[in-house]
């Protein structure tokens, strides 16, 4: 297993802790993927300085107070943001989310043992190695997870740690050990007790890891609890389409719910808090999804031009669900329609509105009606799409329009 080679801000960071007569670690997810060989995103630290003495040590350093009832720190060194926390023990949670109280500690070991698995619960130091008291690096060499101590507490602890193992198992490839997984499965009612955007983005992390078809599939009575607009005899074909569909969240989020109804769609999305710019891309693919694709061009150009910014998603979720029927010659008349560049939109018009004032045609509605009437006309012809057909049919369309 590989051993974490620093980046030199973290090495600066527990050099800088140490000079002061401080310890400091690497942990967290950081140090996981590391020992795995993977790129890092994060670097955590954990170290005995309160946060007053932290404030101290990088008083040269930019510092973001964002978790200092907590004992986190975000110091940011030669341009890399780090979190450094306080050995720390937790008091209780009342909310299965929160600690009520936390206690700073002078103890690594005290630290190490409120961590949620076995994997996030080691730490790790350039020159003393690896501190590793719950066979964490075992659990990495076996591809497991697995809770610290008594599984079932650490999710009434915190009900969101049941998703994150769900996203930790589908990022990793992980399974997950059996205590932990039957635990997960007995307190995943406390779900309730989460926040709908926290829910979001576990749930956005468990769609883009690359066992996101397994984990839907083993652990769907899971996923209920916060999307009961699911349906349990869906779950093989939901997991089948998350699996094949790998491209960016609104398509994974389509596959998710595409056999759902669009009044169930709405009402996750907006339970959920999906963000409008989300919500609109999902409901338009999953809308392009549900109708049958066009064979005749220019019927294939209306629908090319209508759903241009989510296509390939929509081709994609078609392609996954086994909806494969005319899909091929479908794939092949897009494919020629886009070497010729075949006008799909009002933007591709040779002419705008400017052009119609100028010819006399009436602002307001009018102008909206002939564009609409113009874009109808290269749809059928691509080769009239130049400004003197078009205007040329401007005319003939505003003339008839207007008797």
């Amino acid at each position: 297993m590989t051993i974490p080679t620093l980046p030199e801000s973290v090495l600066l960071a527990i050099t800088l802790l140490e000079q002061a007569s401080f310890e400091a670690y690497l942990v967290g997810g950081g140090l996981r993927d590391s020992l795995l060989g993977l790129q890092s995103e994060d670097y955590d630290l954990t170290t005995d300085a309160t946060p007053d003495e932290m404030k101290y040590v990088f008083s040269g350093y930019r510092i973001h107070e964002i978790g200092i009832d907590h004992g986190t720190l975000q110091v940011i060194i030669k341009g890399m943001p780090l979190e450094i926390t306080t050995y720390r023990s937790d008091g209780l949670y009342l909310d299965h989310r929160h600690p009520q109280s936390v206690r700073f500690s002078r103890s690594l070991s005290e630290d190490l043992a409120r961590r949620d698995f076995t994997v996030n619960a080691m730490a790790f130091h350039p020159k003393k190695g690896l501190i590793d008291l719950y066979g964490g690096r075992q659990d990495l060499q076996n591809r497991c997870l697995r809770a610290v101590g008594d599984p079932l507490e650490r999710f009434h602890e915190d009900a969101l740690r049941i998703l994150r193992a769900l996203r930790l198992a589908s990022k990793l490839d992980f399974s997950i050990e059996s205590a932990t997984s039957k635990a997960l499965f007995q307190e995943s009612r406390l779900l309730s007790c989460i926040a709908s955007e926290r829910i979001l983005k576990e749930l956005l992390g468990i769609l883009k890891g690359k066992a996101a078809g397994r984990i839907i599939m083993d652990y769907f009575s899971v996923l209920l609890c916060v999307m009961p607009e699911l349906n349990e005899k869906d779950a093989e074909a939901i997991a089948k389409a998350v699996e094949q569909v790998r491209s960016v969240s609104h398509c994974q989020l389509a596959a998710l719910f595409h056999r759902t109804r669009p009044d169930e769609r709405r009402d996750m999305m907006k339970r959920l808090r999906m963000d409008k710019r989300t919500s609109q891309k999902v409901l338009k693919v999953l809308e392009g999804y549900s109708q049958p694709l066009p064979q005749e061009l220019p019927a294939i150009r209306r629908f090319a031009g209508q759903y241009r910014d989510v296509l390939r998603d929509i081709i994609s979720l078609k392609e996954a669900t086994s909806d494969t029927q005319h899909l091929s010659a479908f794939r092949k008349k897009i494919k020629v329609i886009a070497q010729r560049r075949d006008p799909l939109s009002l933007d591709d018009l040779a002419v705008d509105g400017e052009d119609l004032l100028q010819e006399g045609i009436p602002n307001g509605p009018e102008i909206g009606y002939v564009l609409d009437k113009l874009l109808e006309l290269v749809y059928e012809d691509p080769s009239k799409n130049t400004r003197r057909s078009l205007l040329a049919y401007a005319s003939e369309v505003s003339k008839n329009g207007s008797q």
